[in-house]
């Protein structure tokens, strides 16, 4: 049975897609009439794959910097606003830096996965977007059943370095998996949820584990 929350979330969401397509959008950023972030504002925005080393990970991977307020826009958009569209244009995003560099040898994508709870009250998992259109333009295999979070967890953004460690510790189950992994995620800060993800993935027999995120606070 849905819960009142779940409907609400859903009605939420009926109306600003209809609204979507009879008021004009306006970019969040330079507040220009056309989309709600033009095409001038993410040409502002500098794409480079950026490899830092970080325990638990054979490498770690990202794009772009947080600080950026057209990457802050583009993330809240997509996660919290419903624009689920700007998840699949972030893969894309991802996809060309990735095949644009040296880049390590994958044989599978996983996205980190959201709580059944979370992913109710949201209606999709930006990351699955994301790794969805990155795997299309890539065309590496992704595997959106292998790793489940197991207990709802608190929002990463509200917590200190410390409190995110304890905050995802064991969160994570695996299937059993073999080769070398690469998950995807839409923006990481200390790289703790990439961590316990990439430990339940060793766990369960994957040879090396990356981790790739647009965006790195």
């Amino acid at each position: 049975m849905l819960s009142i929350k779940s409907i609400n979330n859903s009605f939420s969401l009926f109306l600003k897609l209809i609204l979507d397509h009879i008021l004009p959008q306006f970019c969040a950023v330079c507040k220009t009439e056309g989309a709600v972030l033009c095409e001038e504002c993410i040409s502002h925005i500098s794409f480079n794959l950026i490899r830092e080393d970080s325990e638990g990970l054979d490498g770690l991977f990202f794009c772009t910097h947080y600080h950026n307020r057209v990457v802050q826009e583009m993330i809240h958009l997509c996660k919290y606003e419903y624009l689920e569209h700007l998840g699949s244009r972030i893969g894309k995003i991802l996809a060309f830096v990735w095949l644009s560099h040296l880049h390590p040898e994958i044989d599978v994508v996983v996205p980190v996965p959201l709580h059944p709870k979370r992913l109710a009250e949201r209606g999709f998992n930006q990351a699955e977007l994301i790794a969805k259109k990155f795997c299309e333009i890539t065309s590496l295999p992704l595997n959106t059943k292998s790793v489940q979070r197991t207990r709802a967890t608190k929002r990463q953004v509200d917590l200190d370095s410390e409190q995110r460690k304890i905050n995802v510790a064991n969160a994570f189950l695996s299937a059993p998996i073999s080769g070398s992994v690469l998950i995807i995620d839409d923006v990481t800060t200390t790289g703790s949820t990439f961590i316990e993800v990439a430990s339940a993935l060793k766990s369960a027999g994957a040879s090396k584990v990356f981790a790739l995120a647009f965006a790195k606070g």
